[in-house]
Parts: C-alpha cells; structure tokens; sequence
C-alpha cells in the first residue's frame, strides 16, 4: 500500500513537472529531480536508478535555469516581447495539449508527431503575435515580437521537457 500511495504521489508530480515544462512559472526541471529523488528513496523500480543517472537530471536542471535567464536576454537582441507575448506563448503551448488527443487520432504515426511538432511552434508563434498585437504595436511588430518569445519558448521548453523525459525514463524503462 505504501508502494502504490508512493507511486501516485510520483505520478502526480511528473504531470506537474510536464505542465511546468509549458507553463513558464511552474518549476518543471526541478519537479523532475523531486520526482526521480522519490523514486529512487521510495519505489521499488529506483533502486535500479544509479546515482550518476541523478547526477545528469541535476545538469540539466541547472541548464535549464540557466537557459531560462539567458536566453531572453539574448532574444532582445532580436525582438523585444512584453508580457502578452510570453502569455501568447503559454496559451498557444496549452491550446496544443488540450489538442493533442484529437490530433494523435490522425494516422499513420508520424503525421500525428509532426503535427504535434509543428503545433508546438505554430500556435504559441500565432497567439504571441496577437496577444503583443493587442498592445498598440503594428502587425510587423508584433510579428517579431512573436517571433521573439516563441524562440524562448521552444528552446526553453525543449531543455525543461529533456528533464522530465528523462526523468520518466529512468522510472519506467530503466528496469
């Protein structure tokens, strides 16, 4: 019984860690390495997870803090967003998994995946524009203001969602 309540309470925080991989103030990453530190003190399937498997979950971890202060200091550079590009970027991304069930209906496989993909980057682009479109600014831009926080998105969430990947893989597959 202590094993299931265990397993539970990491499974809920793995769909936390996911949503945080998203959701810009939700700690994902971090979430993760919690989840695979529970796994690993508590679960039967940890005991199999060696301690330098947790040593790489911390790297990235610390990559991807470090990733989510540079890098939009580095996208000014290019476009500066305000804050109805970053929430563009967040309700395009939820838009995307609250999608995804229909969208993986479509077959074969790799449709579906690329789809996904592709809506990982299109809508959050879309609804950034709009949302810095809705502050005064002309459509070019919005556009690269859109472009901008989208850049930041993509390449923060893929680090965020490389952690929590892992960090299911070692709990599920690493047996």
């Amino acid at each position: 019984m202590e094993f299931a309540l265990w397993g539970l309470f990491w499974i809920l925080i793995i769909v936390i860690a996911f949503l945080g991989c998203f959701i810009s103030k939700f700690p994902g990453p971090i979430l993760a390495l919690v989840a695979i530190l529970i796994g690993k003190i508590f679960l039967p399937a940890g005991e199999l997870i060696q301690w330098w498997n947790i040593v790489i979950i911390v790297a990235l971890v610390a990559l991807s803090v470090v990733l989510n202060r540079m890098i939009p200091k580095w996208s000014e550079s290019i476009a500066k967003f305000g804050k109805g590009g970053s929430w563009g970027t967040v309700v395009g991304s939820i838009l995307t998994l609250l999608l995804a069930p229909a969208i993986t209906d479509i077959h074969p496989a790799g449709l579906a995946i690329s789809f996904l993909l592709i809506s990982f980057v299109v809508l959050p682009f879309i609804f950034a524009t709009v949302f810095e479109f809705a502050k005064q600014k002309n459509l070019v831009e919005a556009a690269r203001s859109g472009g901008g926080a989208t850049l930041v998105f993509v390449c923060t969430s893929c680090v965020k969602l490389l952690a929590v990947f892992y960090a299911v893989y070692l709990m599920i597959f690493n047996n």
